[in-house]
């Protein structure tokens, strides 16, 4: 997993804005300590806002079978991208190449 360390910035502060978009995990459930949870089919992409506040927050990133692709705690606001793939997901500041299926993660 890479973490983007604190490069980013974002117009509203104290916001995390995470894209996150399933290539080939399956369906997932992405869930926040603070926003619930969102199911998210495969292939298919959501945003998802998390208000930072004075306590840490948690960003967790599972199959819908229980496989835990990503955790990661949320401590600055700012924009991130996620891909989720069969063998875990990745997080980053940058904003993705393009991105294709390596495999039959998704029922077609």
């Amino acid at each position: 997993m890479f973490d983007g360390g604190s490069t980013g910035l974002t117009a509203e502060p104290g916001i995390a804005s995470f894209d996150i978009r399933n290539i080939d995990a399956g369906p997932i459930v992405v869930s926040s300590s603070s926003r619930g949870r969102v199911r998210l089919a495969c292939p298919a992409s959501t945003t998802l806002r998390v208000r930072i506040g004075n306590g840490s927050h948690e960003l967790t990133v599972r199959q819908v079978k229980g496989q835990l692709l990503l955790r990661t705690t949320v401590r600055e606001g700012g924009r991130w991208y996620v891909l989720a793939r069969t063998f875990g997901a990745l997080i980053s500041r940058e904003q993705p190449a393009s991105v294709g299926p390596a495999s039959f993660g998704c029922r077609r």
